[in-house]
């Protein structure tokens, strides 16, 4: 029986394995149309790859459907990845429950996966570009172009797992939703995430630069919809860093829907407003002879003070506004290129999430980011690959 797996990433790769242990006598095929497997591993957690994290949950993870999510990690979860990999050979270091390869080295969770797919016989054909996938005789013909020639490979189960256009690597792109249009499943529309979000505000270039402790929320219509706490990253196109990439889904489908998104950011969140009120009347009291930007020494970054006190004035009342709650307007996130992950991809109502087979198709199998749920920074994203990956291999397999 042919197996064959269209993207030979984290997904790919692990439902390659899977397919490979689960059953005897199968061919495993993994079709790859980059030149080489694996590339986004390598970019991921800085370089480090943070392959997954001890406080696994759905609720770190952002789906029309969250039950779906439990399925899949109630079949392989946190425990199951770490013995998958130190099956393969890894050992980790925990950080906070960040969960990396001991060597800090993105590399070497590709290179046993890699070496795991030469010793099972996974035939692993690169620089393969899918054009087309029928259905033909209860089996799947899928159209390709190698070295400038038009082939068909005959599959008996098929494995689509190619990923999303998210990545500063050559080769992501939206073919694997091109694939899987034309077979009449849905899709829904595929939008950059865990990104940047650029300001249409002039103030944006004055600061810079600045990292800072803050809280950043993000207003849809004037409707809070969500909002994180850490290092905040202020540039000269708007704003970014973690807690700044876990909003920018949704601020991606907001500005895909025409709507007016707003982020605010609280550069002192552990002080209320009464009692910065409080500190600031002490500081008058004790230092009336200073100015209201000597007053803001040791209070804010020197450049964010600056944009404040531009923008408000000696009025004490409104600089405590200011540095509680400063709106920058959203006009775009960052472009895929710029961007972690991306939000949208086959509709969950399309998947049996116990098997990982498509609804309307037999034998068809996903895995991976080309399904639209997406999770927060901190290995949940790569935890979803290769969950999906291992259930959809195990399951074609049988």
């Amino acid at each position: 029986m042919n197996i064959i797996i269209v993207g030979a990433g984290a997904s790919g790769m692990t439902a390659a394995i899977s397919a490979a242990q689960s059953g005897k006598n199968n061919k495993i095929f993994m079709i790859e149309h980059d030149d080489r497997v694996g590339k986004k591993i390598l970019s991921t957690g800085n370089g480090k790859c943070n392959l997954t994290n001890e406080n696994m949950s759905s609720d770190k993870y952002r789906c029309s459907d969250i039950t779906v999510v439990d399925k899949v990690l109630n079949k392989f979860g946190y425990k199951e990845t770490i013995d998958f990999f130190e099956k393969l050979g890894l050992i980790f270091k925990n950080r906070d429950g960040y969960i990396y390869p001991y060597s800090g080295q993105a590399s070497s969770v590709l290179d046993v996966l890699r070496m795991k797919c030469s010793e099972l016989g996974v035939d692993i054909l690169t620089g393969v570009k899918p054009l087309h996938i029928k259905v033909s005789n209860d089996s799947y013909i899928i159209e390709y172009i190698e070295d400038d020639k038009k082939k068909n490979i005959r599959a008996d189960r098929l494995i689509i797992a190619t990923g999303s256009p998210a990545s500063n690597i050559s080769g992501a792109d939206n073919s694997g939703y091109k694939l899987i249009k034309e077979l009449g499943i849905k899709v829904n529309n595929v939008l950059p995430a865990l990104t940047g979000l650029r300001s249409s505000n002039s103030f944006c270039k004055a600061m810079a630069g600045v990292r800072c402790d803050g809280t950043v929320s993000l207003y849809v219509d004037n409707v809070f919809v969500s909002g994180d706490t850490g290092e905040i990253q202020l540039t000269d196109y708007g704003i970014s860093g973690i807690p700044v990439f876990q909003i920018s889904r949704f601020a991606s489908i907001a500005l895909n829907e025409g709507k007016r998104v707003v982020a605010k950011i609280d550069f002192i969140p552990h002080l209320s407003t009464d009692e910065l009120k409080t500190i600031f009347k002490n500081k008058q009291i004790n230092c009336p002879q200073k100015s209201m930007d000597e007053q803001l020494i040791g209070v804010l970054n020197k450049k964010v003070a600056g944009v404040i006190l531009k923008r408000y004035g000696n009025d004490i009342y409104k600089i405590i506004e200011g540095i509680k709650s400063f709106e920058f307007d959203i006009q775009a996130t960052n472009p895929f290129e710029q961007s972690q992950i991306a939000t949208g991809g086959i509709d969950v109502s399309q998947i049996n999430f116990d098997t990982m087979e498509s609804k309307k198709f037999k034998k068809l199998y996903f895995a991976g980011e080309i399904i639209d749920v997406d999770g927060i920074c901190g290995g949940y994203n790569l935890q979803w690959a290769w969950a999906t990956g291992y259930i959809a291999g195990r399951n074609a397999a049988k």
